[in-house]
């Protein structure tokens, strides 16, 4: 399965990559001279053991990198959903190919991968359009995003459930399937009922542009229309895992040096 590395770590140097949608960032760990050093301290017995050490080094690096990131989400974020967590990945590294990887899966089967809406929360910038966004955009007025109103219903990560956005665009009748706009099981009339009318206003209405939710004689703003959705990176992933790694590699290298040097010694006595 193909993914995009997001954190790369090399016997030669290491580099941090996020990759996804054309974007192509990278920035390097050198530890050539951790490696240096090592070797000026070696006798022609201990470097055969060296390329099996920096791999098993690297790996345990890898893994650890991606613990951390995954405990920074979670001060970062507010209570960042499993999905989220465990978007992130770590790979092996071998002697013959002395990588190992941290990196965001380009493939989530039915769901959105946490690299894809994780980008904007790294770097900055406008996020892409979600699916609804798009289905809705015949009724938005020029608008291209939307953005939880008072009204919503939010789960415990403050996002509106999957569920509510489906019968809601069912009743606004821009669902792209057309069997989920005409379905008649008792599942999908029992949501309906579970969420009262919601109607979109009238250019003219003294409304702003957005879902509302009729209850009774109550109106509540549901979805709230606007024309950018800008974020600020929050989520260092490239300065923190950098950090982390190049201080964390040495001290595993020389783990697994001294540990398969005593491995070695102990089947010679």
């Amino acid at each position: 399965m193909s993914h995009h590395p997001i954190l790369r770590l090399a016997s030669q140097r290491g580099v941090l990559r996020f990759q996804g949608n054309g974007c192509d960032v990278m920035l390097s760990i050198d530890v050539r001279s951790n490696i240096s050093n090592v070797r000026r301290q070696l006798s022609s017995f201990q470097e055969k053991f060296l390329p099996i050490a920096t791999a098993k080094a690297l790996t345990f690096t890898a893994e650890q990198t991606k613990v951390a990131e995954q405990g920074l989400m979670t001060r970062v974020f507010q209570a960042p959903t499993r999905w989220t967590l465990n978007g992130i990945y770590h790979s092996a590294a071998s002697v013959r190919n002395p990588v190992a990887s941290v990196y965001f899966k380009d493939f989530a089967g039915k769901g959105v991968p946490a690299g894809r809406y994780l980008k904007t929360q790294i770097e900055g910038g406008e996020r892409k359009t979600k699916s609804s966004e798009r289905q809705l955009a015949p009724l938005m007025r020029g608008f291209r995003f939307w953005v939880p109103g008072v009204g919503a219903n939010l789960n415990a990560n403050g996002n509106m459930r999957g569920g509510d956005i489906t019968r809601i665009m069912s009743q606004l009748r821009v669902l792209s399937d057309a069997a989920s706009n005409a379905s008649s099981s008792s599942r999908s009339k029992a949501g309906r009922r579970g969420i009262k009318g919601h109607f979109v206003p009238a250019p003219n209405s003294r409304l702003a542009a957005g879902v509302y939710r009729r209850e009774g004689t109550s109106i509540k703003p549901v979805m709230i229309f606007v024309k950018q959705a800008q974020y600020q990176p929050r989520f260092p992933f490239y300065t923190f895992g950098t950090t982390f790694a190049r201080r964390l590699f040495p001290i595993k290298l020389a783990e697994q040096l001294d540990r398969e040097l005593r491995r070695a010694f102990s089947k010679t006595r």
